[in-house]
């Protein structure tokens, strides 16, 4: 492996979670130390999972090093293999686990389903400034939130892309989720060093619901606290996810595993700055539209199309029904099968492990 990152294959004790919501308090706040009674993701039949660390610079940190922790999944029986690794950005008060929900995860893993049905590998990290110590799923070191900005964090995603085609990946794509989505949008147009672009639960035109909210709440909630709880409650950031689409205990279930965010992101998120970078990407593009979004609203979609003026392969797929949470409602496990045939449709840009 190549000295920038580690696999970590005895980090940590790994155990398989039941598949059922937890017996926490379904209010528990970022923070709770009862948190680390969830486990870990582990390996199945079908993927293998390793503990992996990265060390980046926070780009408004001149000269700082800070480790970024997650999960590789590869193809069972095919541990090792460079040809292709999907890289994963998430939203904000998520994390790693994101991609691999410790609640049914036979249905609603994400990372799982797109390595089982496509045969590439997934990294599921949690982002600069992400997770809670000493949590089975694993903390990424915490700069000064105030430093960790949308820009920031698309070069930290850079730096990792860069070492993964230094340990001999030939091909790299990324997805992302919300502010995830314009990480990596910002990532794929300033840098140019990655072959396939998804995002979900994103377009460039917020909501006025959001925006109010942004406006009202939460950049009040940074003046104070450099990591606040995006969003404050519970109760707030559900309607925000979420509609009668999503299974009630999927729901009970991700509330422990909510993550402070960097108040950096929450501060720099409003600009969008990668609209003004979608011309430039010039790869394959895959966008998954929710079109009950109350934070980026589905309107606008069809302005979003058009501004990949580079890529001649550029696919919306609009759900209806359903919230930003995208991949967590009821239909997530065929949201994420379509991510896995658009993939698998395309061998020129993320081609199975050979």
């Amino acid at each position: 492996m190549a000295a920038a990152f580690t696999v970590c294959a005895t980090a940590i004790p790994l155990a398989v979670f039941a598949g059922s919501a937890s017996a926490l308090p379904e209010d528990a706040l970022p923070g709770d130390p009862k948190l680390s009674d969830y486990s870990a993701p582990e390996s199945d039949e079908d993927v293998t999972v390793t503990p992996i660390d990265f060390e980046v610079s926070n780009q408004l940190e001149p000269g700082s090093s800070y480790t970024l922790r997650g999960f590789l999944y590869e193809p069972a029986g095919q541990e090792g293999c460079r040809t292709s690794v999907l890289q994963a950005n998430h939203a904000l008060t998520t994390g790693a686990w994101y991609w691999d929900i410790p609640f049914e995860q036979d249905r609603y893993s994400i990372a799982r389903k797109i390595v089982k049905e496509s045969g590439i590998s997934f990294l599921a990290l949690n982002k600069l400034g992400y997770g809670q110590p000493d949590h089975p799923y694993r903390s990424s070191d915490r700069p000064n939130g105030y430093t960790v900005t949308v820009e920031a964090l698309a070069d930290a995603s850079h730096q990792v892309t860069q070492q993964l085609r230094a340990d001999g990946y030939e091909h790299v794509g990324l997805i992302g989720h919300s502010a995830g989505s314009e990480e990596s949008e910002i990532h794929a147009g300033l840098y140019q060093d990655v072959d396939a672009l998804i995002l979900s639960g994103f377009t460039h035109l917020a909501t006025e619901r959001f925006t109010a909210q942004i406006a009202t709440q939460e950049v009040p909630r940074t003046l104070t606290d450099d990591y606040p709880f995006f969003f404050g409650d519970h109760e707030t950031r559900d309607s925000f996810l979420f509609t009668d689409l999503a299974d009630p205990e999927l729901i009970r279930a991700l509330h422990p595993l909510v993550n402070e965010t960097p108040a950096g992101e929450i501060l720099s998120i409003g600009p969008q700055p990668s609209r003004a970078l979608a011309p430039l990407i010039d790869i394959p593009v895959l966008t998954l539209i929710a079109e009950a979004d109350e934070i980026f609203s589905a309107d606008g979609a069809p302005i979003d199309e058009a501004t990949f003026l580079s890529s001649d392969d550029v696919t919306f797929n609009n759900y209806p029904g359903i919230g930003h949470g995208v991949e967590f409602h009821r239909n997530g496990p065929e949201i994420t099968q379509d991510v896995a045939d658009w993939i698998s449709a395309r061998p020129d840009a993320l081609p199975a492990c050979k």
